[in-house]
């Protein structure tokens, strides 16, 4: 990863620096500590009671990783159950092999959650994207469908900050997929069977992310 710090997305004034673990992962770091004191303190954002964020997702998606199995470039998407491999990122296509797969927490379990998503969606106008922030809105009324605002990043870096509704939660961190028919939006997630449908566009300061989220790299 570039040592260029990145400005924390929760309006904490914090700058951030990311390391890679091995399968991926990227772990960001304080870097004023880093800097004055060689120390690796792990950030954790605390705005507030905001809705937390998804910092995994602060990274730059399209930075290769070399798949030694296939001896070719490979991209690591982090979401709430691990990294998720593409082959490409435009037009996208998911990348697999033996070293590199979704896995959950349970040794020996392999998680295709994600890898369904995407073969659910593929060919749908659809455009992956990772969950980076949450609210969940009740509504008043019995039956009614809940109501997110969703803060997501897509694969090749957009931004979109929109109101979605459906009969079931959308999770942070999670893997999604933004379908777009003409002028109808829906979202479909790795954890949910519900296509939520899409409510309005709104601000990114809603969530407690910064005014300028939508447009920073």
């Amino acid at each position: 990863m570039a040592d260029e710090p990145i400005l924390c997305w929760g309006n904490c004034g914090t700058y951030l620096i990311f390391r890679s673990k091995d399968g991926g992962q990227h772990i960001p770091y304080d870097a004023k500590q880093m800097k004055l004191n060689n120390r690796f303190v792990r950030h954790s954002c605390h705005r507030n009671n905001r809705p937390p964020i998804f910092e995994d997702a602060m990274v730059n998606f399209s930075e290769p990783f070399r798949c030694a199995t296939l001896n070719r470039d490979i991209y690591a998407v982090p979401t709430i159950r691990g990294v998720v491999w593409f082959d490409c990122l435009r037009p996208w296509s998911i990348h697999q092999c033996e070293e590199h797969s979704c896995k959950s927490d349970l040794p020996g379990m392999r998680n295709f959650a994600e890898g369904d998503l995407l073969r659910r969606g593929k060919g749908d106008g659809s455009e992956p994207a990772v969950i980076c922030c949450v609210k969940r809105l009740k509504p008043g009324w019995p039956d009614a469908a809940d109501l997110h605002l969703v803060a997501l990043k897509t694969l090749t870096g957009g931004k979109y900050c929109e109101f979605f509704e459906g009969h079931d939660r959308i999770l942070l961190g999670d893997l999604a997929l933004i379908l777009k028919q003409g002028d109808r939006r829906r979202l479909l997630t790795a954890s949910s069977p519900t296509s939520f449908e899409f409510d309005g566009s709104s601000e990114p300061e809603l969530l407690g992310l910064s005014r300028h989220w939508l447009s920073a790299a």
